[in-house]
């Protein structure tokens, strides 16, 4: 009951301030200036006040549920696209892991893992294990060599089909959103 009361008070309000505007945009021969509503209640009053105008922003209001959803179809869509890509890419060692010295790297590495067990507080055994982590984990990283299988040129096509949509979709929301934006400040 308190809730219809105020509505209607609300609407009273809503109508003097319409006719308030009218006889000011009589006056002056300008058309008085209406606030963007932030919700759909405001949005309902709009529609006493101008129709034309509630009508246009609820149109806007689901146009940018549409662009959401490009934008988010789009970021998906990258996203399967780079799986397929990198489950079709080997990883390989150039010279093999344990050539050219690499054992010999892994000697300080397990003093400064058996120097941290004695003294876990040692400012030189942490900075030891640290660095001779860092050093082995650069050097398996260096030797690795990347590649794709084989590749058929239809199977190409099939793994850069979702990620180039996907750059599509977003370019489209973008743009959109862009519009959208003009718009608002067009009709304000």
């Amino acid at each position: 009951m308190a809730k219809r009361n105020e509505d209607e008070i609300q609407q009273k309000l809503v109508e003097l301030e319409v006719a308030m505007n009218h006889e000011q945009g009589v006056k002056k021969a300008e058309k008085p200036k209406l606030v963007t509503p932030k919700t759909p209640e405001d949005l309902k009053y709009l529609a006493i006040l101008d129709p034309a105008k509630a009508e246009e922003l609820a149109k806007q209001e689901e146009k940018g549920l549409n662009i959401d959803l490009y934008h988010f179809g789009g970021m998906a869509s990258i996203i399967v696209g780079l799986f397929m890509v990198l489950s079709h890419i080997h990883v390989g060692m150039a010279y093999g892991m344990f050539n050219g010295g690499m054992g010999l790297m892994l000697l300080p590495l397990f003093g400064g893992i058996g120097w941290l067990i004695y003294n876990y507080k040692s400012r030189p055994a942490q900075l030891l294990t640290v660095s001779s982590l860092g050093l082995v984990l650069f050097t398996v990283i260096s030797r690795m060599t990347l590649g794709f299988w084989t590749l058929s040129l239809l199977d190409l096509i099939l793994l850069a089909l979702p990620i180039c949509a996907g750059v599509a979709f977003m370019a489209k929301a973008n743009v959109q959103r862009r519009e959208l934006q003009e718009q608002k400040k067009q009709i304000q």
